[in-house]
């Protein structure tokens, strides 16, 4: 991979391997991209003049999560012990909503619902914009019914920063025209308010633009 082999190379500045290092976190998915990940992790790969802090384990974590690969729920819970600072318990909660399972992202589309003893939104909005990476739309679609249905009563029951979160976070990324039907029969100010139509209309015009791109 030409940026493994730029970032590996220590040629460039640390600002700019790190910057890359986070891009190619963001971009790891051959076999050979997320072994560097587990790699960096494990300390099997080290990348001179490049320390991996605890910021840098969280982000790799999260994107193995991400992809699915087996052993992510023992690294992440590994990892809750070895860093329980709030910012790390977001994290945990970040990696926890990416992993591709169908029970955890409803148990958290649960939570999101609850109008009792709710979890404060900075920690919800660290499962909220993780909760459907970009390599797991089919499983995004599946809850978009659930998602949609619950706008209304957002609108009546949350403040405008935690509406915000929610149209712009849980629909972020839908590229099919059943998800893009799904979003715009949903579309008016009267069921969901200013804000969540305001954020879930910026979702639509991604979603349009990106269905556009795959037609032929």
């Amino acid at each position: 991979d030409h940026l493994w082999a730029l970032i590996t190379k220590g040629e460039s500045s640390g600002s700019t391997r790190i910057i890359r290092l986070g891009k190619f976190i963001d971009l790891a998915r051959s076999e050979t991209a997320l072994g560097n990940l587990q790699g960096l992790l494990e300390g099997s790969v080290s990348l001179p003049g490049l320390p991996i802090g605890q910021g840098h384990r969280w982000l790799l974590i999260k994107r193995l999560a991400a992809r699915g690969v087996a052993n992510a729920p023992a690294l992440l819970a590994a990892e809750k012990v070895g860093d329980p600072s709030d910012a790390g318990k977001r994290s945990a909660m970040a990696v926890e909503a990416s992993l591709p399972d169908m029970a955890i992202k409803q148990q958290w589309l649960a939570t999101f619902m609850e109008d009792e003893n709710p979890l404060p939104l900075s920690n919800q909005r660290a499962a909220m914009t993780s909760l459907f990476p970009s390599n797991q739309g089919a499983l995004q679609e599946k809850f978009l019914a659930q998602m949609i249905s619950a706008l209304p009563h957002m609108a009546q029951s949350r403040d405008h920063y935690y509406q915000r979160s929610y149209a712009s976070s849980l629909f972020s990324g839908v590229c099919t025209t059943e998800g893009l039907a799904q979003m715009s029969g949903v579309l008016d100010k009267t069921r969901i308010g200013t804000t969540q139509y305001r954020f879930l209309s910026e979702n639509i015009q991604q979603a349009e633009k990106c269905v556009a791109s795959k037609t032929p």
